[in-house]
């Protein structure tokens, strides 16, 4: 009976397994999405990517540290005003957590603007499968101007 049992047990550990890749897999396409439509100033698509009320917090490492709260249509109302900006944020280090039709991805980050560099930090994106679809419902992130570790991504190309 307990051979039986953990037999069981391993041959479905794979596929459990499987299926977490499948969903983290989904998660990163999500947050891609999200920052494909950032680099081209897609408000459209943004929207489309985030639930409406959703929200993110901006920690800036300053002194004093600040905190903001942006809503979601806030957000896209300040991508909207500077259509001609080109905007590249490059993530490394992500780690992707999924469990029950909630996810977390966490990743380092830098940001230029017209090629330019403007700042470092850490985000937060916080995701929720609805309707088969995994869509942003908020985040964190932190930014700052000064002391950035050089990106091993390297120099923007």
């Amino acid at each position: 009976m307990l051979h039986r049992f953990l037999t069981s047990l391993v041959l479905f550990l794979p596929f459990g397994l499987l299926a977490q890749d499948d969903d983290e897999r989904a998660v990163l396409t999500a947050v891609d999405r999200f920052f494909t439509a950032l680099n081209q100033s897609d408000t459209s698509a943004l929207a489309q990517l985030m639930v409406p009320g959703s929200q993110f917090v901006l920690v800036e490492e300053r002194d004093p540290r600040t905190v903001q709260m942006i809503a979601r249509d806030r957000y896209l109302r300040d991508i909207a005003r500077h259509p001609e900006d080109r905007l590249m944020e490059r993530t490394w280090n992500v780690d992707v957590t999924v469990h029950d039709g909630l996810a977390t991805v966490h990743a380092a980050y830098d940001f230029h603007v017209n090629g330019q560099f403007s700042h470092c930090g850490h985000d937060i994106f916080e995701l929720a499968l609805l309707d088969g679809r995994w869509l942003i419902t908020g985040g964190q992130f932190t930014m700052r101007v000064k002391d950035c570790p050089p990106s091993p991504l390297g120099p923007l190309k």
